[in-house]
């Protein structure tokens, strides 16, 4: 498998991977689903659509059981900046010198800002053949991070695991990204690369479809 998603990159069918997003991890706007990480807090939770401590694919109001596990395989990254603060609406920022980026990544520090900061990740999801993207935008996700930027670079799948964290007054799940062996079922080359140049041409200061289109990240990427 690792050696067919090399062969991939390689032979100049996928777009090669930037070494630098230019974020520090302490012409296109299609909107994929989304990969999120559910928390107890999650509205998919409270609702009874999904389970705490599971990964689901979110496509506005629908959502998807991927499990506590799931094995997926990334093939690009972006830097992105997303305000979820305003009802219904989600402002994401991919260029790390406009403003907007900055004040995004500002107010992520305040408690319940609804602001987030981090990779985020294009990914092929094998078991559904399906892309889709994956923000890693709290403290504990971006902690996480680099073990999967790693795996983009070595072109290696990747198993999304997670970990109950406990804090001092709560607790939260957070990602556990490891190494995939699995046989998976690779890409379509031409489809991922154009999937690629979409993800990339991706425009700053954009909203996503309103109701409903994307669940609040602050109920799902991991409060710390």
């Amino acid at each position: 498998m690792t050696t067919a998603i090399t062969e991939a990159f390689s032979s100049g069918g996928l777009l090669p991977i930037n070494t630098d997003l230019g974020i520090q991890l302490e012409s296109g706007n299609t909107f994929l689903p989304r990969i999120m990480l559910m928390q107890a807090t999650s509205k998919a939770v409270q609702e009874q659509k999904a389970g705490s401590g599971t990964y689901q694919l979110v496509e506005r109001d629908n959502v998807t059981d991927l499990g506590k596990e799931v094995h997926i395989i990334p093939i690009g990254y972006r830097a992105t900046a997303m305000d979820t603060s305003e009802e219904g609406k989600v402002k994401s920022c991919h260029d790390v010198k406009d403003p907007e980026f900055a004040r995004i990544q500002a107010k992520s520090a305040e408690a319940n800002s609804g602001c987030f900061f981090g990779p985020e990740y294009l990914c092929w999801i094998p078991h559904l053949e399906r892309y889709a993207t994956f923000l890693m935008g709290s403290a504990t996700m971006r902690n996480e991070s680099g073990n999967l930027t790693a795996l983009l670079k070595g072109a290696k799948a990747a198993t999304l695991k997670c970990k109950l964290i406990k804090g001092k007054k709560n607790a939260w799940w957070g990602p556990v990204i490891t190494p995939c062996s699995a046989e998976l079922k690779l890409f379509d080359v031409a489809e991922a690369r154009h999937q690629q140049e979409m993800f990339n041409a991706a425009k700053s200061n954009v909203q996503a479809p309103d109701g409903g289109a994307m669940v609040k990240a602050e109920e799902t990427s991991g409060r710390e």
